[in-house]
């Protein structure tokens, strides 16, 4: 290698050249991310008796009901699936609400939180740029709860 001499405030055609290439080497801006529904979570058919309690549908996409509560196995559920889009090899975090309300329309509602997420919170987008995770809930069936179709949305 080449000792240069360069002036003060001007340097040398080499430099220049050098200096270029490192502009060049800098990552470019990151693109947005794009993050898609690919699935709602389902928590299945359900009965429930006097004591209420809970389901869980986990980001695997097993079901389970506690105390008074009955999963119907006529009823699949399944996990929230997502796919996240942009530039490969991007790194990301997934950010989950504490709790979320189920309602039917007609005044009747249920609570859902113990969100997880198949990533344990964080990814990377592959080689196409693109990544899924799915996540999974619990929902909370009070004492008395009304028969009828709840939805919501959480995000």
């Amino acid at each position: 290698m080449h000792n240069r001499v360069l002036e003060a405030g001007r340097p040398s055609r080499g430099a220049r050249r050098i200096l270029v290439a490192v502009l060049v080497a800098l990552p470019a801006i990151a693109t947005a991310l794009t993050v898609t529904s690919t699935q709602e979570i389902s928590f299945g058919a359900i009965v429930v008796g006097p004591a209420g309690g809970t389901v869980t549908v986990t980001y695997l996409g097993s079901r389970s009901c506690s105390v008074d509560v009955t999963c119907l196995p006529q009823s699949p559920a399944y996990p929230a699936r997502f796919t996240v889009s942009g530039d490969p090899f991007m790194s990301f975090g997934i950010s989950l609400p504490v709790s979320a309300t189920l309602s039917d329309g007609a005044g009747n509602s249920m609570l859902i939180d113990g969100f997880e997420d198949s990533l344990g919170g964080t990814g990377t987008l592959g080689s196409a740029g693109q990544a899924n995770f799915a996540v999974g809930a619990a929902l909370h069936v009070e004492p008395g709860q009304a028969a009828s179709s709840y939805s919501g949305s959480f995000n």
